[in-house]
């Protein structure tokens, strides 16, 4: 209710009062009903658009945490041929997790999701990622499937290769690791100093090449690594010119063996 009551904001009643004086703002009861409301008919939509998929359907599904609230959620996308041998694919559902986010509660609000569009006998594979809860939770779903159609018995789980691979080349990157953490480091120096973007910005002029932002690797982003040394190798000769006028960056610059090792 909370986000609603920016309606009844002093400051937003003055701006909107004036914008359209004769306006009656709605309150936050009011807002939260209309948007229930809209919710619930995009909803029906749904429904009717997913009676028209003329086969079977799969999913992909994924859990996440809020970083304001540390609630989880997980996303459930469906995907589909369409009358036409289109490929689709939209979001079906966004499921919070108030309870521990098991497999078997997920795979019990997955269900749940899919009984409600009546996809169960239409299900056909679900991609998750490698997390032992969501292993758990393809392995329930594809019992509870069994159990409930006996003619069901096609639908399958499956790890996503995307994951497995970049969990692969993160097991590699250990090779490599201490040269890692220094480019990290490095990089973390640059991004949060004004001067030394600015400086950098200046030798990358000078050097007549294309100044990037340096990029810090997020460990639930795949490729950031690779990302972020390959911004390093193209801004090589401006970042070894602002090592020579900075003390600082040049104690975390990579040393002669390291380049050839971090070099992509």
């Amino acid at each position: 209710m909370a986000s609603y009551k920016v309606v009844e904001n002093e400051k937003f009643v003055n701006m909107m009062n004036v914008f359209d004086p004769c306006y009656k703002i709605p309150d936050c009861h009011q807002i939260k009903e209309m948007t229930i409301q809209e919710f619930n008919k995009r909803r029906l939509n749904i429904h009717y658009d997913i009676k028209k998929i003329p086969g079977k359907v799969s999913f992909t599904a994924d859990l996440w945490a809020s970083t304001l609230s540390s609630e989880a959620y997980l996303g459930l996308t469906i995907h589909y041929i369409d009358e036409n041998w289109t490929l689709r694919h939209f979001l079906l559902d966004i499921i919070p997790f108030k309870t521990y986010h098991t497999g078997i509660n997920m795979a019990s609000a997955i269900n749940s999701v899919l009984s409600e569009f009546n996809l169960v006998s239409k299900a056909l594979a679900l991609t998750i990622d490698n997390e032992s809860a969501m292993i758990v939770c393809g392995r329930r779903l594809s019992e509870e499937f069994e159990r409930a159609l006996d003619y069901n018995t096609s639908f399958s789980h499956y790890r996503c290769s995307a994951h497995i691979l970049n969990l692969a080349a993160k097991q590699g990157l250990e090779i490599v690791d201490e040269e890692i953490l220094r480019v990290r480091k490095l990089m973390v120096k640059i991004k949060n100093s004004v001067l030394l973007c600015d400086d950098l910005r200046e030798s990358c002029s000078m050097e007549k090449m294309e100044y990037l932002r340096p990029e810090v690797d997020v460990e639930t982003r795949w490729n950031s690594t690779y990302y972020m040394l390959c911004k390093l190798q193209r801004m090589e000769m401006a970042l070894k010119m602002l090592a020579i006028k900075h003390e600082n960056v040049r104690d975390l610059m990579p040393n002669t063996s390291a380049w050839k090792k971090i070099k992509v």
